[in-house]
This record gives structure tokens, sequence and C-alpha cells, in this order.
């Protein structure tokens, strides 16, 4: 797949990437759906009740390194929590949005204290999973791979305002404890995600 111009981007809830709410069992999940609405974007803007083709589910366990039934098990994730649906071999992707504010209504949660509403960029995201799949320590540890997408998109949330762009980097006053305590990651894990 090409990556298009970098103007090309999608919102997602910040709630519904970080997993906030303990929403899926598999933490491909909400990354499986943040690739399908990188593709499908242009349907979901402007067709949003067509069925469309999406890409094979072998090309989506390449890009993330695993074997196709952990995709199988998102795609029906996503299904049962009502952002995926199927008619014949077409899909059609539903925005996350309702499925955080039903959630948020059900359990008496305000608004995230964070930023609603994330932007990531197409090239961005191709880039920088590439980067740390080429950085992750041994194979076999494709998990670390979106601990650390989950850990960079949290410290940007927390601390946007604090990324020096041209250097790629952040000042932030998160400590590895506090990334482990607030997304329930192992330290060790962290620190691993942290050096990738």
């Amino acid at each position: 797949m090409k990556p298009k111009k970098d103007k090309y981007h999608i919102q997602i809830k910040t709630d519904f990437l970080l997993n906030s709410y303990d929403q899926f069992k598999s933490e491909y999940t909400p990354w499986v759906y943040v690739f399908l609405k990188l593709k499908c974007n242009y349907y979901m803007k402007y067709t949003p009740n067509s069925f469309d083709e999406i890409m094979p589910r072998k090309k989506i366990a390449d890009f993330f390194d695993v074997n196709e039934s952990t995709i199988h098990h998102a795609f029906k994730e996503l299904t049962a929590n009502g952002l995926l649906q199927k008619q014949g071999s077409k899909y059609r992707l539903i925005k996350e949005d309702n499925l955080i504010n039903t959630y948020r209504q059900q359990n008496n949660i305000e608004k995230a204290k964070i930023v609603d509403f994330i932007q990531i960029h197409f090239n961005d995201f191709y880039k920088f999973a590439d980067a740390l799949f080429k950085e992750r320590p041994k194979p076999n540890t494709q998990r670390l791979v979106i601990k650390a997408l989950r850990i960079y998109y949290y410290l940007y949330t927390q601390n946007r305002h604090l990324f020096k762009n041209e250097i790629g980097k952040f000042d932030s006053s998160e400590s590895q404890s506090s990334i482990a305590r607030n997304l329930k990651h192992d330290p060790t894990t962290v620190k691993a995600a942290l050096k990738m």
C-alpha cells in the first residue's frame, strides 16, 4: 500500500485508541480499527452507508506481523461492538464515537480530561509503525510494537504541547512508573517500549 500525502488523516477518540475502558479483550483490536479507518476514511466520510471491499486480512496480519487469527479475532470484536458490519464479502466501518459516548453515559463517565480526539496522519502512522518493527529487540515481540504505539499516543495526548517536532521527542513529566500505572502495563514492558 503506497502512503498518501501527509495531509490525509483521521480523527479518532482518544479513549477508544487507548482502550481506556477495557472495551476490547485484544490489544490489537483498536489498532486494527485505526488501520481500517485510515484505509476506509473516504467511504466513511462520503458514502457512510455503502459496503465496500476491505483489504484482505492476510495483508493486515502482515502489517502487524501477526497470525491471521489475531486479525480475525479483532474483526469479531469490532463486529460485536457495532463498529464493523458485513454484507456478503463487503464491509462497512462505523465511527467509534457512538461506542465511546454510549459507554460514558452508561457508566457515568465525563468526557475525557485529556484531548477527546486525536489526529493520526496516514504517512506518520505507517512510518512510525514500520520503524518500531525494525527497532524491536528480537523476533516474536510484535506485542511490544502495539504497546509502544499505545505509549506514544498516550504521551502525545498528555504532552502534545511539549512535543518537539523537529527531533520527534517529548519533554514530559511522565515517568516509566506513571506510564505503567496509567496504561496498566508492566514496568519492564514500558521500559523496553520507550527504548524503542
